[in-house]
C-alpha cells in the first residue's frame, strides 16, 4: 500500500525558500510603488506583509496540498494528513487538495459542502481561532487565522 504521512505540517514553519512573486513588483491601483503607507506607520504595506510571514504560510499550505494531490492523482497513493490538533492544518491541506483534485469543490455548492464537511463537522473552533465574541481576550492563546489562511489559499488557487 502506497502511503504518505504528512505529520505536524505547520504553516508557522520557517523556510529559507522564497517565492518567485515579488510583492513590490505587483501593481496596485495602477501604481508599482511599494511605499503604500498604513496608518502613517512609516512602513509600506508590502513591508508589513513580508514581516508577518503570511505569504510563507500560504506557500507552505499550497505546497503541502499540491504534494497530497500529486500523490493521490499521479501515483494513486493513499495519503494520511495529520496535524498535532487534527483540525487546523489538516483541514487547510485536505480541503485545498480536494479543490485541486475534484472540480465539484470548485463550484459554490461544492465549496459549501467542503466547508461543512471538513471544517464545521470536523469541529474547527472558529470563534476561538478568530477571537470574535463578547470577550476579546477569551482564549487569546488559541487565536490563529487558520480559516482566513485557507480562504487566501483558495484565492491563490483560483487566480493562478
Amino acid at each position: 500500500a502506497n502511503g504518505v504521512t504528512i505529520s505536524n505540517v505547520s504553516a508557522s514553519s520557517n523556510t529559507s525558500n522564497s517565492t518567485n512573486s515579488n510583492p513590490s513588483n505587483s501593481s496596485v491601483g495602477g501604481s508599482t510603488s511599494s511605499n503604500i503607507e498604513i496608518s502613517g506607520s512609516g512602513q509600506g504595506f508590502y513591508s508589513k506583509l513580508e514581516e508577518s510571514g503570511w505569504l510563507k504560510h500560504i506557500k507552505l499550505i499550497l505546497k503541502a496540498s499540491l504534494m497530497v494531490a500529486e500523490k493521490m492523482h499521479l501515483e494513486g497513493a493513499s495519503v494520511l494528513v495529520h496535524c498535532s490538533d487534527g483540525w487546523d492544518r489538516t483541514s487547510q491541506i485536505c480541503c485545498a487538495a480536494q479543490i485541486l483534485l475534484d472540480p465539484y469543490y470548485r463550484t459554490i455548492e461544492g465549496f459549501a459542502v467542503l466547508i461543512e464537511k471538513d471544517w464545521c463537522a470536523f469541529g474547527h473552533k472558529f470563534q476561538d481561532r478568530i477571537g470574535h465574541g463578547e470577550d476579546y481576550n477569551h482564549y487569546a492563546d488559541e487565536r490563529s487565522p487558520v480559516f482566513l489562511q485557507f480562504l487566501d489559499t483558495v484565492h491563490q488557487i483560483v487566480i493562478q
